[in-house]
């Protein structure tokens, strides 16, 4: 067992969601009103994140996708340039 690097390791559990067929997105909705990041995944499941960083977001959105639809590889497409509102990663399918 590798136990070195950063980040939570994540146990295996059933998905609770699917993913739509081919790529999709996740796009940036904003900050809420205790300034957490709004993210918009797919099938509309909304997850607010505490980051300072597009890095620190993208573990984030690797984490919930694993998590959430039980996804194993994910290929970013596209990596929003900031944390503005409208900015998205797009996961190749």
């Amino acid at each position: 067992m590798n136990t070195t690097g950063t980040g939570a390791v994540l146990p295996q559990g059933s998905p609770i969601d699917t993913l739509p067929e081919g790529g999709y997105e996740v796009t940036i909705d904003g900050l809420d009103d205790s300034g957490l990041l709004r993210c918009v995944y797919p099938n509309g499941f909304v997850k607010h994140h505490q980051v300072n960083t597009v890095e620190e977001l993208a573990v984030r959105v690797t984490n919930q996708l694993r998590a959430r639809y039980g996804a194993n590889e994910i290929v970013f497409a596209q990596a929003p340039a900031s944390l503005d509102a409208g900015q998205s990663f797009v996961v190749e399918g």
